[in-house]
């Protein structure tokens, strides 16, 4: 496998490209609520917006793999748009589901290179001081999206959508700022940008 470098020192936002991943899109509609009328693919699109805009206004660049609800981005075109982006993060996002309604609950991030295991620590960190929902840590995951990418990269699941109580938390504009506040001051502390 080639060895790529990771660019981990920065002097300003302005510096960075960061690619944004909303999970699923078009036909794939990823999980649902448990009345079956929310898409994961809607809340993924939602939530990757605010986050764009968020890290736009702090100077950042940002690609998305997918704007409309109507898209769909195969799995290689994502991690493609990636490296030939010269991007310097990648974040995929989604919304978890279980077998059982309303049995598993909570927030994870996966990571697959041992190079994006401290970009993972530095987002989790974030999302978790002002997260509501379970904490269910940082793990690694062979999630194509994430091995076939070779910057640091992760994927967030951001709750369990049939899981009322993550769902009424998550399925809110405040959860989505939440979210892009919690990435962008991640960001900052991964390059030590903080002020």
């Amino acid at each position: 496998m080639a060895i790529y470098k990771v660019q981990t020192t920065i002097n300003s936002l302005d510096e960075l490209t960061v690619v944004l991943d909303p999970g699923h899109g078009g036909d794939d509609v990823g999980s649902l609520d448990n009345t079956e009328t929310i898409y994961e693919k809607t809340l993924t699109l939602a939530t990757a917006k605010t986050v764009k805009k968020t890290l736009e206004a702090a100077g950042i660049n940002v690609i998305m793999t997918r704007t409309k609800d109507s898209e769909y981005t195969r799995l290689a075109k994502v991690a493609e748009i990636t490296n030939n982006a010269n991007a310097n993060l990648f974040i995929s996002f989604h919304y978890d589901n279980y077998d059982y309604a309303n049995q598993a609950e909570g927030y994870t991030t996966y990571y697959y290179y041992d190079h994006s295991e401290a970009f993972a620590n530095t987002i989790h960190t974030q999302l978790a001081a002002n997260n509501s929902l379970s904490d269910r840590g940082v793990q690694v995951a062979n999630y194509m999206v994430l091995r076939n990418t070779f910057v640091p990269g992760i994927l967030l699941e951001l709750g369990y959508l049939n899981n009322d109580n993550d769902l009424a938390i998550m399925n809110t504009a405040n959860y989505r700022q939440m979210v892009a506040d919690a990435i962008l001051a991640g960001i900052e502390n991964y390059y030590n940008l903080s002020k």
